[in-house]
């Protein structure tokens, strides 16, 4: 499935109880109390306890489930971005957003962000998605029209430094629960090699990290400040002022109004 559906499809594989296990695998298996295995959760709602002997089925299991939850909508949008520290550091961001064209009202939820390694353990064949290491959740509030950047240190061991191609980090957002069902809200995977995220997108001109109506009045003032831009700056000291360039030709003129514009509209 993480084949077959690569853009809509994530998975972090837990370990009971051997040589893999970690501290915070141990304690999503006490989360979904986890018995027997194999036993997957899917979206934090659909459990699917068991296996078939006969692997078509178990996928076409798998599938069914994973296409129900698919069809339910989320406004919630996670991106991930990395840079490295220095050595195997790494500086991971993961951006929350709450998108207002659905249902516009807060969300309240939990953040987890998880390391994991592809094609490990190795022994008895390859597997996918290994819990290797996780950061401390988040609970976060995200107002509609409304994005949150979360920062994290993860320090990749010996063993994932020395497979550096299989290191992925997998971000979802999960309801506030005592056990399940818990919703996951939406999910998201970051491949090697890392690379940061734009902080903020074109026409983001007050740098709250949404585009909308407030960003008008700032767009305005940059049109009609100049170099060294010291009005827009006395305003938004925090903010970067190239963002108005949002016809990407290097300039901040005119020619910006229309694709300021369009970039509002869609």
């Amino acid at each position: 499935m993480l084949d077959d559906y690569p853009d809509t499809f994530t998975a972090i594989q837990i370990h009971k109880l051997n040589e893999y296990s970690t501290t915070w695998g141990n304690g999503r298996i006490s989360f979904y109390g986890v018995g027997g295995i194999p036993d997957a959760w899917f979206d934090g709602i659909e459990q699917a306890t068991g296996a078939y002997e006969n692997v078509d089925l178990q996928y076409a299991w798998y599938q069914g489930i994973y296409f129900d939850r698919l069809a339910i909508p989320s406004d919630i949008k996670l991106e991930l971005g990395g840079e490295q520290i220095s050595g195997q550091t790494y500086e991971i961001k993961v951006r929350v957003s709450n998108d207002p064209e659905g249902t516009p009202q807060a969300w309240t939820g939990r953040i987890q962000t998880v390391q994991v390694l592809d094609n490990y353990p190795a022994t008895g064949g390859y597997h996918r998605y290994c819990c290797m290491a996780a950061a401390s959740y988040q609970d976060v509030t995200v107002q509609p029209d409304e994005s949150l950047v979360l920062t994290h240190e993860f320090t990749f061991d010996a063993t994932s430094w020395a497979n550096q191609e299989d290191i992925k980090i997998v971000a979802f957002a999960q309801g506030i629960e005592a056990g399940p069902p818990a919703r996951v809200y939406n999910a998201t995977v970051m491949h090697w090699p890392f690379a940061p995220f734009d902080e903020y997108e074109l026409g983001d001109l007050n740098c709250d990290g949404v585009l909308n109506g407030f960003d008008i009045d700032p767009f305005i003032t940059v049109l009609i400040d100049s170099p060294p831009y010291d009005t827009y700056y006395g305003l938004y000291p925090d903010c970067d002022h190239t963002l108005a360039d949002c016809n990407d030709d290097g300039e901040i003129n005119g020619f910006d109004i229309d694709a300021f514009i369009a970039l509002m509209e869609g």
